[in-house]
């Protein structure tokens, strides 16, 4: 009776143990099918600004889910052209070329960047003050 009763023990946790692999092994395999979201790329356009102004920049996010959070940092190539605040504003500082980079990361780690080009040069009433009324003394 005490063999016996110990072979029954040992065929219940044999199946338990063998149930128990495969019904773990299976919603494995389900979480690894369910894609996580991710920011899929990022574009942002060159653009002129005037001298001493102030511009907000165009910067079109992709994500493959909507609900997706993610965080969205500028940085300038040369600051004395032009710096970059946290809410995507470009204040004009000399006149020049330089580049911006923006740098977008979502909630789960993923990163991408792209890069454009800005130009910061005068306007038309600001060569007239230039020129006309010795702006390049003053202005």
């Amino acid at each position: 009776m005490k063999i016996r009763f110990s072979r029954v023990i040992s065929l219940m946790l044999a199946v338990f143990m063998l149930f128990g692999v495969n019904i773990s092994s299976s919603a494995t395999q389900i979480k690894a099918q369910k894609p996580a979201g991710k920011v899929e790329s990022v574009e942002i356009e060159d653009m002129t600004v005037r001298y001493r102004g102030k511009q907000g920049v165009n910067v079109t996010v992709r994500t493959n889910d909507k609900n997706l959070g993610f965080r969205v940092e500028y940085f300038s190539s040369d600051e004395s052209i032009f710096t970059v605040d946290e809410e995507g504003y470009v204040i004009a500082g000399e006149r020049g070329i330089a580049e911006i980079t923006v740098k977008v990361t979502d909630d789960n780690g993923n990163t991408v960047t792209d890069t454009a080009e800005i130009e910061v040069k005068f306007s038309s009433r600001q060569w007239i003050i230039y020129i006309l009324f010795f702006g390049w003394i003053w202005y």
